[in-house]
C-alpha cells in the first residue's frame, strides 16, 4: 500500500479512501480543495496501484495497514476519514477496530452488512468479466464504463489500474466486502457519522447498510440521494461532494 499526502502536515488531518476498482485520482478535486485547509492523506489500496502490482487481501488487512502507517507517523488521532464504497467499508472497519480515534466519519455507499453468497458469486463473475473485457479494450465495455462509471478524464488511470489488477484481487475484494459486517454495539465515542446512499438498483446493499446504521446507531445521520447510483456522488458530482463534505467537516459539534 502506498500513501499520498498533500498540504501542510501541521493542519488537521483527513483521509480519503477510494473504492473497489476506482483509481485514487478520482479524489483529485477533493485533494485540490481540502489540502488548502487540511492535511489530506490518500491511501492507494492494494491491488489498485499499477506500479506496485500488489494483491488486495481483505478489508481488515487494508484497515490494519492504514492503522499501522498512520499511528507510526502521526499518532492515534485523526480529524476525519471519508470512504466511498469499499473504501467506506475500510473506514468503518477502522472505526470498529478502535485503534485510530476519529472525530468524523463520512461514508458514501459503504457496504456495512453481509451479502448472501449468491450475490457474492454473481458480483465476482461480473467484475472478472468486466476486467477482462476492459483489458481487451472491448469498445462496448469501455463505452459503458465511461457513461455509467468512470468519467472520461480518469479513463486512462482506470485502464492502467485494470490492466494490472489480478483475478485474485477481484475475488478477495468482492468476497471480503461481502463478508464485512459492522458490529452493532460499538462505543459511540464522541464521533460524528454521516452516511450517503442513492436509490438505484446498484445501491441495494448501501440502502440495507443505511437501515442497519440508523437502527443501531441512531445518532448517525443518513442521507438519501434520490435517483443517484452507486459512486455517482464522488465520480460525477465532485463539486457537490466537496460542498457536502465541507459542511460535515465544519458543521455542528460532535454527537455525544
Amino acid at each position: 500500500m502506498k500513501f499520498l499526502e498533500f498540504g501542510n502536515a501541521e493542519n488537521k488531518k483527513i483521509m480519503l479512501i477510494h473504492g473497489f476498482q476506482v483509481p485514487w485520482q478520482v479524489w483529485e478535486p477533493q485533494i485540490d480543495y481540502f489540502s488548502q485547509k487540511y492535511y489530506v492523506i490518500v491511501p492507494i489500496l492494494d491491488g489498485h496501484n499499477p506500479i506496485e502490482k500488489s494483491t488486495f487481501a481483505s478489508v481488515q488487512k487494508e484497515a490494519k495497514d492504514i492503522e499501522k502507517y498512520y499511528i507510526e507517523q502521526y499518532g492515534d488521532q485523526i480529524f476525519a476519514i471519508c470512504g466511498m464504497s469499499m473504501g467506506g467499508s475500510i473506514a468503518a472497519a477502522l472505526w470498529a477496530n478502535g485503534k485510530l480515534h476519529m472525530d468524523k466519519l463520512f461514508l458514501d455507499g459503504a457496504p456495512l452488512v453481509r451479502h448472501n453468497k449468491m450475490l457474492t458469486v454473481l458480483l465476482t463473475n461480473q467484475y472478472i468479466s468486466l476486467t477482462h473485457k476492459t483489458r481487451q479494450r472491448d469498445v462496448n465495455t469501455l463505452d459503458m464504463c465511461e457513461k455509467t462509471f468512470i468519467p472520461k478524464q480518469y479513463m486512462q488511470c482506470f485502464l492502467e489500474m485494470m490492466d494490472a489488477m489480478s483475478d485474485e484481487t477481484i475475488k478477495n475484494g468482492v468476497t471480503s466486502v461481502g463478508q464485512f459486517q459492522l458490529p452493532n454495539h460499538l462505543k459511540w465515542d464522541n464521533i460524528d457519522v454521516i452516511y450517503y446512499h442513492g436509490t438505484t438498483l446498484n445501491e441495494m446493499v448501501a440502502k440495507k447498510s443505511a437501515k442497519f446504521l440508523k437502527k443501531h446507531y441512531p445518532l448517525a445521520k443518513v442521507v438519501c440521494l434520490k435517483g443517484y447510483s452507486h459512486g455517482e456522488l464522488v465520480l460525477r458530482h465532485p463539486e457537490q461532494y466537496i460542498k457536502l463534505l465541507e459542511q460535515f467537516l465544519e458543521g455542528v459539534p460532535k454527537c455525544t
